[in-house]
């Protein structure tokens, strides 16, 4: 097999290499033994001079007698001398210089086996290789990419981890929806299901015209090859350039050294940053792919996947989708006609640095409550994130501070922001930007007032529950003012579970007063305020959609009205009509009602791993993966625990009391939802 046809190597110095190995790369000298390999290939012309130096050596002694013998000794150390001299031995086979065909025992250099096998080259040869001007940039005007496999272009999974709700797949009577056919493969030979991410075809295709590209595992040399059959079938777009943990040199880690590029030109795409220690600057971070259960249990999110759900990523507004814009602006920038066709002094780690540092260009911030109070703030990775979006960062506030950060309506710093009229943001507005790489919108989030987390006495008024309770009276006012937002959700989503149950606890086939589900449902809003920014979205849409449902109980008495009514015009899953808004409406309760499970649970969680789980299952498979970025990106602003229980007003005995009591009585609500739902013919997977 020719190597050249099957070399990994991109760069003109590559190709030099893999025409080189080529026509010597099983060559050897006369005086070691010639495996049969061997034995019939062409020598290299500094072989073959080596040779005839000898000959020529050996023939000018060949009459000398015994008083001749010191000149002769001279001019065997002349040949050995001059064959040495020739030969760097740039390369190793089986223990075999790949030029000269001497033994060579000496294990420095690097091994490069996705190359050739056994093959190992000098340290020397290596920097040769990349030093030499690059054939891509300057005639083909190509950068190198690394593409990580797992999480990243795919998501692979064994046949023994598939759950039950995983089992349409491996029944053959049961058809795989057409969504993810094509994309989810069935590997016999290793027991492994393999999905491809959305979007992925269309990423390589497009991707390959700007950059030589190279997969980078830290899987086994079988499952990569396997892989890189499925997305390259026919080795368009990665031909042999597949490396596995076998060629990494570092334990666990990933590196450039055995990627024969400058690591000037090179970017890389994977999902983990711990593997890249060395080589962060050419780094851009992928959103993790998790398609099937094992891999959400393997990050240990206690939620459904998406083989489960038989949903996927959107194929437009996906993670490959929103990166290939990046690599396709810092392609161009790096070869901007206007800085000339000299290409020796560019750095595409540079330009990365360069377009991630327009983001928050013009942008001055001050932070305020966000770093604990004996941290040095530019060490806090905010600070950085910030500075590296292209932001400046301050201390103390002044006229031309455009943006304060804050976690604190209440910081001297936020009011003097909102006096003045300057940008008041949450934390997520900045994470979210390094995430999409794009500024965000600031009033999508804005910073919550304490007061308007704990104080529910606007909602309760305007509760028909409510009012059940106050009569307008003293004492039934204060008795409302002194009730917390837990223990108001907890008693109005109880008295609208009383009507609908009959004896037993068991919830029977009932309907429910449109109005009053509405007024019930609209106390929620204030638990999705004191989550803050991570939650921000799907408070957004809950109450958008609630409000909609409101206005249509002047027209619908009831929630079945409301059902038939759409499915009456064939619009029960249209964008905008009720019954579609009921059903994100149901999704709300749920997430809190998982929030509260997970809060609960004996493994006394965190209350960040306990609404990122709670978001995982319920809302992360209906939205886009922008929102599901920047929900990601705000978990990290969640209060703690003790936080929490302070802005509900709760202790933490009196917020298991009335976390169980929602538990309880929502799940009651939210079956008879169900119920509708299927009562109709209407799924329950969308």
């Amino acid at each position: 097999m020719s190597l050249g046809d099957n070399s990994p190597v991109s760069s003109s110095g590559s190709d030099d290499f893999a025409a080189f190995l080529d026509t010597e790369l099983e060559s050897t000298s006369d005086s070691s033994p010639e495996p049969e390999e061997y034995a019939n290939v062409t020598l290299h012309p500094d072989m073959n001079r080596t040779k005839r130096q000898k000959l020529e050596v050996l023939e000018g002694a060949t009459n000398v007698d015994d008083s001749t013998a010191p000149q002769h000794k001279t001019l065997k150390s002349l040949e050995v001398s001059t064959k040495v001299d020739i030969c760097t031995h740039p390369g190793v086979i089986r223990g075999m210089c790949i030029k000269c065909g001497q033994k060579r025992d000496n294990e420095s250099g690097i091994t490069f086996g996705y190359i050739r096998k056994d093959l190992r080259l000098a340290n020397d040869e290596t920097v040769r290789l990349r030093d030499k001007d690059p054939k891509n940039l300057s005639s083909h005007k190509k950068l190198c990419l690394v593409l990580d496999l797992d999480h990243t272009l795919l998501n692979s999974t064994r046949f023994m981890d598939i759950t039950q709700e995983e089992g349409y797949m491996m029944n053959e009577s049961d058809p795989v929806p057409d969504a993810l056919r094509g994309n989810l493969f069935k590997l016999n030979s290793m027991h492994m299901w393999t999905k491809l991410r959305p979007f992925v075809h269309t990423f390589l295709k497009e991707a390959s015209k700007l950059f030589e590209m190279y997969i980078y595992t830290m899987g086994e040399r079988f499952y990569a090859q396997e892989m890189a059959n499925l997305l390259d079938p026919q080795k368009i777009y990665f031909d042999s350039r597949v490396l596995s943990q076998d060629d990494c040199t570092q334990r666990h880690q990933k590196g450039l050294d055995v990627v024969l590029e400058q690591e000037r030109a090179v970017l890389i795409l994977d999902d983990t940053e711990e593997v890249w220690v060395k080589h962060k600057p050419n780094l851009i971070l992928m959103e993790r792919y998790h398609f099937f259960a094992s891999s959400c249990k393997q990050f240990r999110y206690k939620c459904k996947s998406l083989s489960e759900l038989k949903s996927d990523e959107s194929e437009t507004d996906g993670a490959l989708a929103n990166v290939l814009q990046v690599l396709k602006r810092i392609h161009n920038l790096f070869f901007d006609s206007e800085l000339g066709d000299n290409f020796a002094g560019r750095d595409v780690r540079q330009v990365l640095m360069a377009v991630r540092g327009e983001i928050l260009k013009g942008c001055k911030i001050v932070f305020s409550r966000v770093f604990p109070t004996k941290f040095k703030a530019e060490n806090h990775q905010l600070w950085k994130m910030a500075e590296q979006l292209g932001a400046t960062c301050v201390k103390e506030v002044d006229s031309s501070v455009t943006h304060v950060i804050s976690t604190d309506v209440g910081t001297e710093k936020s009011r003097w922001a909102v006096k003045r009229k300057k940008f008041l943001v949450a934390p997520g507005w900045l994470e979210t930007a390094n995430y999409l790489w794009q500024k965000q919108p600031e009033d999508k989030f804005p910073v919550l007032d304490d007061r308007e987390k704990r104080v529910l006495i606007v909602f309760v008024e305007s509760s028909s529950v409510g009012k059940k309770k106050m009569n307008n009276e003293d004492d039934g006012y204060k008795a409302a003012r002194s009730q917390t937002p837990l223990s108001s959700i907890a008693q109005a989503f109880e008295e609208i579970s009383d009507l609908v149950k009959s004896g037993n606890d068991h919830v029977v086939v009932v309907d429910l007063h449109l109005k009053s589900f509405c007024e019930a449902c609209s106390l929620v809003s204030v638990l999705f305020g004191c989550l803050g920014m991570a939650f921000k979205f799907a408070e957004m849409e809950y109450t958008a959609k609630l409000r909609d449902l409101l206005e249509a109980s002047k027209n619908f008495d009831t929630l079945s009205s409301v059902v038939d009514f759409d499915l009456k015009n064939k619009t029960v899953k249209s964008p905008g009509s009720h019954t579609r808004n009921l059903r994100r409406v149901r999704q709300g309760l749920d997430l809190i009602r998982e929030l509260f499970k997970n809060f609960l649970s004996p493994e006394n969680l965190s209350l960040k791993t306990a609404a990122t789980t709670a978001y995982q299952q319920v809302c992360a498979p209906y939205h886009t993966w922008a929102v599901r970025t920047a929900a990601s990106a705000g978990m990290c602003t969640l209060p703690s625990r003790e936080q929490l229980l302070s802005n509900l007003n709760e202790t933490d005995k009196s917020a298991d009391k009335e976390m169980r009591r929602y538990i309880k009585a929502s799940h009651d609500i939210i079956k008879i939802i169900d119920n509708l739902y299927i009562s109709r013919g209407i799924t329950l997977d969308w």
